[in-house]
């Protein structure tokens, strides 16, 4: 049943991110809610291959809505999350606030390798425009991490070692 409920959740936010998010920008930039979303789960989840598997699946979902080639999202939404779940391990979870400062984290870090992968080689910008983007996008990212944190600990209890 939790599967079921996440997967209805997951849905939710993917109709959200594609259409209706784009209201809603700060600077011209939108959240990247399907990236929040496979952190949250992995600092919820103690099993690397959950985070793992769902971090792809939010990935793929955002390959076919994205006009960037396939695959790229799935790639740097895994890694995310693999990364995220390895490290969360180490570290104390379950607050709000660390789920703020890992999604900051791998959200830049995520940014940054899509930035380098899509948009760098074309487009000349200065680097203040380009990393300013870039950090308000972690930013962003990171001040809606709560909330999804809050319905995906509602749906996934924090599970212990």
């Amino acid at each position: 049943m939790k599967i079921l409920r996440l997967l209805i959740f997951t849905f939710i936010i993917f109709l959200v991110q594609t259409t209706t998010l784009k209201y809603f920008s700060v600077a011209g930039i939108i959240s990247n809610l399907m990236l929040v979303m496979p952190l949250c789960f992995a600092l919820l989840k103690t099993e690397f291959v959950w985070a793992v598997i769902y971090g792809l699946l939010c990935g793929i979902l955002l390959d076919c809505a994205s006009g960037t080639v396939f695959g790229l999202h799935a790639l740097l939404c895994t890694l995310s999350a693999a990364l995220c779940s390895f490290i969360n391990k180490l570290y104390f979870k379950g607050t709000y606030l660390v789920s703020m400062l890992f999604v900051f984290v791998f959200g830049l870090l995520y940014e940054v390798l899509y930035y380098a992968a899509t948009f760098a080689p074309y487009y000349n910008a200065s680097m203040f425009n380009v990393l300013s983007s870039l950090l308000i996008a972690a930013i962003y990212n990171a001040a809606l991490a709560p909330l999804i944190f809050f319905v995906m600990k509602r749906i996934y209890p924090i599970e212990e070692d």
